[in-house]
């Protein structure tokens, strides 16, 4: 993550997208974009920064960063024929996987395993997330028209799982705020560093 200096020196800030999402929610995604998730040998991003308000998040990031991330996802899907069908059907099935947990872990089997466990499978949902999100931006004109239906029919799908996994872990924030001192905000408030402690 970036600090508010910074991010008023730099002037190729871009806002890539807003939404109703947790603090905490926000502190997991920013920690893949730019530490550990990587994509083409690299991290999504090299710096994120979220300006949370009334729970609201706007997400931004440079527009280098954006370029280059682009840039590497156009070049794996133009060397590899197989690449578009791997990240849509990567998007797919761990997306269904995000659907079906709160089904397989109600909050009577919660506890700490169940936590990181459903944090491991949204991480690897992420990845795939993103390089569907971006890759249709920086496709040549043919390989739109090639792969387009098949980046469609994996977004239409993976719509709402995101929003999902955050109803998910609200659901979790209040289920946590009944056995601890904490209440359900400070518990969405925190970010990841925080809570894992």
């Amino acid at each position: 993550m970036v600090d508010l200096n910074s991010f008023k020196k730099q002037k190729d800030w871009i806002k890539i997208w807003s939404g109703k999402w947790s603090l905490y929610f926000d502190s997991h995604q920013g920690f893949w974009w730019t530490k550990i998730k990587n994509i083409a040998g690299k991290t999504a991003f090299k710096q994120v920064i979220y300006f949370h308000k009334n729970g609201i998040t706007d997400c931004w990031v440079r527009a280098k960063d954006k370029g280059s991330l682009g840039k590497r996802l156009q070049i794996l899907a133009t060397k590899n024929p197989s690449y578009i069908s791997k990240i849509t059907n990567g998007l797919i099935t761990e997306g269904k996987k995000i659907r079906e947990f709160p089904l397989k872990y109600p909050d009577k089997n919660f506890n700490l395993e169940t936590f990181k466990k459903f944090w491991d499978i949204y991480s690897e949902y992420f990845i795939y997330h993103v390089s569907v999100k971006y890759v249709i931006d920086y496709l040549t004109p043919k390989q739109v028209v090639k792969y387009l239906p098949k980046l469609e029919a994996a977004r239409l799908y993976a719509e709402p799982v995101t929003r999902d996994a955050e109803n998910y872990w609200e659901y979790i924030a209040t289920f946590l705020s009944a056995k601890t001192t904490y209440s359900k905000t400070m518990l969405l408030s925190a970010t990841r560093e925080e809570l894992e402690l």
